[in-house]
């Protein structure tokens, strides 16, 4: 189970690695989307045969990780959508669409955002600069201790 999970999770931090570096990611993400769900039933099965006869009952949460995988394959079709998908890749009868370019609104939400930052530069609080940045009040600087009690 262990295996599946870091592999999913590997798929997924390649999806997102291709996406920063502005290359093409939907092949990554069909791959990523279609092994998690694989995997994640496997892994809920397994834990089903785990528990014995405990795992079907409401006891244990195991039951509803299964019937949660099963509606994500049966509803959705995740499963066979991403299956030919890949297939098609592998065959070459889909090529992988450029990655998108930047168009005006990604440019202008980076001119806001680094305008944010030079204004708040001089501040210490994170918080405070943040929320005056956005014309808000700061909020008070409260550590982990204090937000657990």
């Amino acid at each position: 189970m262990e295996a599946d999970y870091e592999m999913a999770h590997l798929l997924w931090l390649k999806c997102g690695w291709l996406k920063n570096l502005g290359r093409p990611s939907a092949r990554a993400a069909s791959l990523a989307k279609w092994q998690a769900t694989v995997r994640s039933e496997t892994a809920a099965s397994m834990a089903i045969e785990i528990h014995g006869a405990n795992g079907y009952t409401n006891d244990y949460p195991v039951e509803r990780y299964l019937r949660n995988c099963k509606a994500a394959i049966i509803y959705e079709g995740t499963r066979d959508i991403h299956t030919l998908m890949q297939a098609d890749w592998a065959l070459g009868l889909k090529k992988e669409k450029p990655a998108r370019k930047d168009d005006q609104r990604d440019k202008r939400n980076r001119r806001r955002n680094k305008q944010h930052s030079e204004q708040a530069e001089g501040q210490t609080n994170p918080r405070a600069s943040s929320a005056l940045a956005c014309g808000l009040a700061p909020l008070p600087q409260r550590g982990l201790r204090s937000a657990m009690k």
